[in-house]
């Protein structure tokens, strides 16, 4: 398991010990029940406190691959759900908070970090499939998808964070490129069963 890559259950276990944790696991069922479709790409804008985060975390347990989260599951509505055992662990997760990528991405830029930062986990997750030097996201995901076979579920907590922030203004046009390169390229399209990104700005 990674920081960005199949994330695991670590950031859902500390959710659901927090006393006032409310299950809306049901949620799966609509994702699963989106998964390879034409609406698989979602974009949820709620206000801040709304549990977007939370969602995000589970949504990352459930469907990354290298680990087992029935236990964790196992109280939750969703459980009961017969798309359960159909997609648990069975997707290369990458999860991407935007408040931790600007914090920590120095004198990169928003989507060289990413790039740089994921497809050094990816190639630690597929050490079979080669990913050249300044290969970007977009063209890995294909190359692991061709080799693989492999499909990617994209959460992308705080999405807006880039846009809504003029401190980050000088990055928005390699920003806004990058998901472009990702969600509406035909090439790369069949490799992702499902994109879920959370904001606050409306849209």
């Amino acid at each position: 398991m990674g920081t960005y890559v199949n994330p695991g259950t670590k950031n859902m276990e500390i959710d659901i010990d927090y006393d006032l944790y409310v299950d809306k696991s049901m949620l799966i069922k609509v994702l699963n029940d989106k998964l390879n479709k034409i609406d698989r790409f979602i974009c949820v804008s709620r206000p801040r406190r709304f549990g977007k985060t939370m969602a995000a975390n589970m949504i990352a347990a459930y469907y990354s691959k290298g680990c087992d989260s029935h236990e964790i599951f196992s109280d939750l509505k969703i459980s009961k759900d017969p798309s359960f055992e159909e997609n648990i662990n069975r997707y290369t997760v990458i999860k991407l908070d935007m408040n931790d990528v600007v914090t920590n991405k120095g004198k990169l830029s928003v989507s060289e970090y990413i790039d740089e930062e994921v497809i050094s986990e990816l190639r630690k997750e597929y050490p079979s499939v080669t990913l050249k030097d300044g290969i970007s996201l977009s063209k890995a995901i294909m190359e692991i998808y061709s080799s693989t076979g492999d499909q990617f579920v994209f959460i992308i907590d705080e999405y807006d964070v880039i846009i809504r922030d003029q401190e980050y203004s000088s990055e928005i046009s390699g920003y806004l490129s990058f998901l472009v390169s990702l969600f509406k390229n035909s090439a790369v399209s069949p490799a992702i069963a499902l994109s879920y990104l959370t904001g606050i700005m409306p849209i």
